[in-house]
């Protein structure tokens, strides 16, 4: 049945797991075209697919216009992580920084989310002393052990970049509690050290 709503999301999906991404692009098209009036997931998933083959192809105002008319969605998540990819892939890095602070400001209850922002932060020597708040807030929202300590290690090489040696020391002892057999949090304080 060519017209069945979800044979055509698994159509479209299987294949995406074979990189057939126009044949997946043709199939999401289609499903648009039968069920444009729907804002469920699932069809919901079929216009962030197809924004983001067009950013990828140059054109922004496809997803621009998904995040604005479904700011909802389940999917803005990935749309603004595939956007600061992609930007980052161009060297864009004013969009870039806006993609991961519009993700971080969408999903402020979101450990992922924060820390995204502040390690890429790190990596660029840009907006600093909001990557400092936003991995604070990231390790107060982590979920589990393993989340906490990567995120202190973002803490801590925040700290690091701004010069705060003692103090990047001290977070990153934290993260080495929280997983000892961690070597690369040892690797991190002997950089802080040295």
């Amino acid at each position: 049945n060519p017209e069945d709503l979800q044979i055509m999301i698994k159509l479209a999906e299987k294949y995406e797991n074979q990189s057939s991404f126009d044949a997946a692009a043709n199939i999401y098209t289609e499903m648009l075209g039968r069920y444009s009036d729907r804002s469920t997931e699932d069809v919901n998933r079929a216009r962030y697919m197809l924004a983001i083959r067009d950013l990828f192809n140059g054109n922004r105002s496809s997803i621009d216009r998904f995040l604005k008319k479904y700011s909802y969605s389940q999917y803005v998540f990935e749309a603004y992580s595939e956007m600061a990819k992609y930007f980052s892939s161009q060297y864009d890095t004013v969009n870039e920084i806006n993609s991961l602070k519009k993700l971080s400001e969408a999903y402020p209850d979101d450990a992922s989310a924060q820390n995204s922002y502040a390690w890429r932060m790190t990596e660029l020597g840009e907006n600093l002393n909001d990557a400092l708040i936003k991995a604070q807030k990231g390790v107060k929202l982590a979920k589990d052990t393993m989340q906490k300590a990567s995120i202190i290690d973002t803490e801590a090489e925040v700290l690091w970049k701004l010069g705060r040696m003692d103090e990047a020391i001290q977070v990153i002892e934290e993260a080495i509690k929280l997983q000892p057999e961690e070597i690369y949090f040892q690797k991190q304080k002997e950089k802080f050290r040295a």
